[in-house]
């Protein structure tokens, strides 16, 4: 159960970035998908990811770790800071390189890594 979850995470992670990566490749051919993403971005980037709301990401991120930290043990505790460690870094990645912000999908991409962080400590939560 608890292998078949990992699993089951891990793969709607992948798929969730390839869906990303085939969507900015069609916003390249297609002007209504091209239209929708920079609306959307500049949208996502004005209310959801605007400064002042960049705190309350972080304390959403340090739950998580307090989350992982309580529901695990020993060597699971290890794997789940692993991935977990790895998804803040592609998130911080995403927020500090600059040719991620040229990307039309850009907040899509910040809201599908902070979901995978948000995996990891539902993949906690399932392995305790």
């Amino acid at each position: 159960m608890k292998r078949t979850v990992r699993i089951a995470i891990t793969t709607a992670q992948l798929l969730a970035i390839a869906a990303l990566a085939i969507v900015e490749g069609l916003s390249g051919y297609r002007a209504g998908v091209m239209q929708y993403l920079y609306f959307k971005k500049i949208h996502y980037l004005e209310t959801l990811y605007s400064p002042g709301h960049l705190g309350w990401h972080l304390v959403f991120l340090s739950i998580c770790v307090l989350v992982i930290i309580m529901l695990t043990n020993g060597r699971q505790r290890k794997q789940h800071l692993v991935r977990y460690t790895v998804a803040c870094c592609a998130l911080a990645a995403a927020y500090l390189v600059p040719w991620f912000h040229g990307l039309n999908s850009y907040a899509h991409l910040l809201i599908v890594l902070e979901g995978c962080a948000a995996a990891e400590c539902i993949g906690a939560w399932a392995a305790s």
